[in-house]
């Protein structure tokens, strides 16, 4: 088996890593991605925390926050972490190859001195260099961190978790923003449309502001959704992969999601009816309160020619069927 290793100090996971990675993969039967410690560079994440937003940005059909790295991504790709050298761990693991990702001439120079003095410890080490595509030429971590939280900006170039640790925001409402994307993407690749994963993105990135704004530092919420998103993954993780696998798409699943995110923002618990007048009263309250989040939510969608949604179908779930 070749393998190879794309170290970084990937601070967060930009669109551009994951390029890179993808690209990697292509040529490499295994790669192992390394979240290293650059002494030049002051990170906003701790290792073990973008061990956990990397494997999140690749599979959010996870919870890697309950899992300790290294982390085994199927059968090739492997999520991991040093504070040494990266030779020392190509050493340890007897790999002899190391990615790089190049956008500029500026990398290039960087990288060319990293490939000598890498060399200068491990003989046999050699570098593989992948170039950024145009449309990802701005898309550093850098980048990433001065556009998050920005209004009016629709491509920010990371996973909403990612972002949501940036603005130190629950990562519950990320986390079922990101599983809906994959899901969205994957619906429109199988089922060719006038939307892109682009549009996609954008769409629900108007979302995550709209509702960052609305319910920030709210504990009640970020409780209440992380543990229905725990249990939705527990339950219908592996599931859902495996229709994805046999290029199914989940469109109740993607459905319950919006209700779970819908109900947390609205305070309603899904499907806890009491018999009592008073309960019935607050029960039809917040009934009006989703249902406005639900048209606040569509509305927000409507660059989307194609609802990524049924709004009915999302209200029927909240009102009637268990999640």
């Amino acid at each position: 088996m070749k393998e190879a290793i794309y170290a970084g100090s990937f601070d967060p996971w930009s669109f551009g890593h994951q390029f890179v990675l993808e690209s990697a993969l292509r040529i490499f039967d295994r790669v192992h991605v390394l979240a290293a410690v650059n002494p030049a560079k002051h990170g906003e994440f701790d290792s073990l925390t973008r061990t956990r937003a990397i494997a999140h940005s690749i599979d959010s059909i996870e919870n890697w926050w309950k899992r300790t790295p290294p982390f085994f991504l199927g059968q090739n790709v492997i999520i991991a972490a040093t504070s040494g050298l990266v030779v020392d761990y190509a050493r340890e693991n007897n790999i002899l190859h190391l990615i790089r990702g190049l956008r500029s001439t500026s990398d290039f120079e960087s990288e060319f001195n990293l490939y000598f003095s890498n060399r200068a410890i491990h003989s046999s080490i050699q570098t593989w260099c992948i170039m950024c595509p145009p449309e990802l030429l701005h898309c550093s971590s850098t980048f990433v961190r001065s556009v998050v939280g920005q209004p009016n900006i629709d491509f920010v170039g990371t996973s909403f978790l990612n972002q949501a640790i940036l603005l130190k925001s629950g990562r519950a409402i990320a986390h079922t923003l990101d599983i809906i994307q994959a899901l969205s993407v994957h619906r429109f690749d199988r089922q060719p449309a006038d939307l892109t994963s682009q549009t996609i993105n954008t769409a629900l990135q108007t979302i995550f502001l709209l509702i960052n704004r609305e319910v920030k530092n709210n504990i009640n919420l970020t409780n209440q959704l992380e543990i229905e998103i725990e249990n939705f993954i527990t339950e219908n993780g592996e599931r859902i992969k495996a229709l994805l696998q046999s290029r199914q798409y989940p469109e109740s699943d993607v459905h319950k999601l919006w209700a779970l995110l819908i109900s947390a923002i609205s305070n309603v618990p899904p499907n806890i009816h009491s018999q009592s007048e008073t309960a019935n009263k607050s029960d039809e309250k917040n009934n009006e309160i989703a249902k406005n989040w639900i048209e606040k939510i569509s509305q927000s969608l409507g660059k989307t020619e194609i609802p990524l949604f049924s709004v009915n179908h999302v209200h029927n779930i909240l009102k009637d069927a268990p999640l």
